[in-house]
């Protein structure tokens, strides 16, 4: 079967705590919870979860979701009935199966994406379109450094980042400028 990506800039992430651990009580309460934090109404988004972790207090989610137009926009393009839809952000944390929270740094022609994910979950992204030959690269870096270090106060440090796609030779030290 075919699965096709919405990109980083279509999708939001949040991470939601609950206090419930069934999954259908889930189910039942998630989108009651998440819906202040977007930035559109709920009737207009699609939402999808993957469970982080669950104790007795109740359960942590990694919430995506996206705009019910943006995705019927993408289906429109794909000439096939059967396809399965992720994201861009999703299927790069879906790339990290170890235990420690890793992130990972994807430059495009139009776009970069910076993900954090444990065990294959989307913990956190952030994502920046822009035109060719725009110097945006350092406001974006100064975004991902802020995500690693909100990323380390909430006690996930990260053990490895990955680089991939158009990485100039100038980001490194950009980077480390801002870490």
């Amino acid at each position: 079967s075919l699965v096709t990506a919405l990109p980083a800039t279509d999708v939001l992430c949040r991470q939601l705590s609950l206090p419930v651990t069934k999954d259908r009580e889930i189910e039942a309460v998630r989108d009651f919870q998440v819906e202040p934090l977007l930035p559109f109404p709920i009737e207009e988004a699609v939402l999808d979860h993957q469970v982080i972790f669950k104790n007795k207090q109740g359960a942590r989610l990694s919430v995506v979701v996206c705009r019910k137009e943006r995705l019927q926009h993408h289906l429109q393009k794909i000439p096939f009935e059967s396809a399965r839809v992720s994201s861009i952000p999703s299927a790069l944390a879906a790339t990290v199966t170890g235990s420690g929270c890793e992130a990972i740094l994807h430059l495009g022609e139009e776009s970069a994406t910076f993900v954090v994910a444990v065990e294959g979950m989307l913990l956190a992204m952030r994502s920046l379109a822009f035109e060719a030959g725009q110097q945006l690269l350092p406001v974006f870096a100064l975004e991902v450094a802020q995500t690693v270090c909100a990323m380390q106060e909430h006690g996930h440090p990260l053990s490895c980042l990955s680089l991939c796609g158009e990485v100039g030779s100038d980001l490194p030290s950009i980077l480390e400028e801002t870490t």
